[in-house]
This record gives structure tokens, C-alpha cells and sequence, in this order.
């Protein structure tokens, strides 16, 4: 067997064995449903999030994003650093938008790893 023909299987081998990043226990279809944390659908979640912050440490963007989908707000730092701010109630462009806004926010490391997870509730 050629050295191209058994890197090419093994990449194969590689990416098919890979699996689809989860939280067990969380609702990504619930958590979606309530965009901008509106319908104060997110708390229960944003509680199952921390409790596995563990877990999403060290995960890239798009697994966040996989679970989390579209975050409500960006955040840029210098050195590539960024942080994905998740509204778990009253975000702005809710009706009721006043001092109960709780977010979740994820912050990245210059290489797009999650290296803190944070909840603010009020």
C-alpha cells in the first residue's frame, strides 16, 4: 500500500470516528426556540450549562455553536480573543427588557478555544 493511499484511509478513519459535540441533559431545540431569552425558556438550561462547564472548556466555536447555536452578541478582545454572550432573560430586544437580564457568556482564547463560561442572573 502507497504512504498516499494509507493517509487518505486513515483521514477517512479519522473524520468518521470523530463524534458530534453534545451537552447530555440539554435542550438545544428549547434553548434556540428562545432566541433572546424572551420567554425565559433558557434558565433551566443555563443551569445545566454551568453545571458542565467542565465540559465545554477547551471546545472550539463551531462546537459551541453547534450546541448553542447563533449567539445574541459577539464580543472582540485584543489577541484574537472573543466571547459569545448568550440572553437567558429579559435581553434587549425583549418586551419586558430591564434590569432581570441574565446572559451566559463564553469566552475564547487567541485560538478559538472555550476557556471560560460564565452566568450572570439577576
Amino acid at each position: 500500500m502507497s504512504l498516499s493511499k494509507f493517509f487518505s484511509i486513515s483521514l477517512i478513519v479519522l473524520f468518521a470516528c470523530t463524534s458530534k459535540f453534545s451537552l447530555e441533559g440539554f435542550n438545544s431545540e428549547v434553548w434556540a426556540d428562545d432566541f433572546n431569552g424572551c420567554d425565559n425558556k433558557r434558565a433551566t438550561l443555563a443551569e445545566i450549562i454551568i453545571d458542565k462547564k467542565a465540559d465545554l472548556i477547551g471546545h472550539g466555536q463551531n462546537d459551541i455553536v453547534a450546541v448553542l447555536g447563533k449567539p445574541n452578541r459577539h464580543e472582540l478582545y485584543a489577541r484574537n480573543k472573543k466571547a459569545f454572550v448568550y440572553f437567558v432573560a429579559g435581553g434587549p430586544l425583549c418586551s419586558q427588557a430591564d434590569s432581570t437580564q441574565s446572559k451566559l457568556i463564553i469566552r475564547f482564547d487567541g485560538v478559538n478555544r472555550a476557556k471560560e463560561v460564565i452566568y450572570y442572573k439577576n
